[in-house]
């Protein structure tokens, strides 16, 4: 049967434990610091590899905001804290998916101008390839 809500323990404690959070976040931080080495190499765009690498920087405090939402921050004991930590999270969250928003927005960008750099040289090769099979030109006569 259940207990009544009034009987309920008003102190339940932080909504996950640490135990379980903290290993967690040890595994994303690593994964993210690979994806932070992959980001290295020069055939990234830098443009998008400072996009990825800010998004990335969120990620690690989106982590550590989580880890205390979840683990430390206890609502029953102080509310306030409680609210603030996850509506820093939910804060986090947004410049990610801005930041995403914005990394699309770049690939577009680049697509666009490997997509005209390509139609260019199409078209001089075009031109080029009529050129010698039309043979080298000669005056008219007259």
């Amino acid at each position: 049967m259940m207990q009544p809500l009034a009987q309920v323990p008003a102190d339940v404690g932080p909504l996950v434990p640490l135990s379980w959070t903290a290993p967690a976040a040890v595994l994303i931080f690593g994964v993210l610091l690979l994806y932070w080495r992959r980001l290295r190499p020069r055939d990234v765009p830098r443009s998008r590899r400072r996009i990825r690498r800010a998004n990335t920087i969120v990620h690690f405090t989106l982590t550590l905001a989580l880890v205390y939402a979840l683990s430390v921050a206890d609502g029953d004991r102080d509310l306030a804290r409680f609210a603030v930590a996850w509506i820093g999270v939910l804060l986090l969250l947004i410049l990610t998916i801005s930041l995403a928003i914005l990394d699309s927005v770049n690939t577009m960008r680049l697509h666009r101008r490997v997509q005209s750099r390509l139609r260019r040289e199409a078209m001089e090769e075009m031109g080029e390839a009529l050129q010698s099979h039309r043979g080298p030109t000669r005056d008219a006569p007259r």
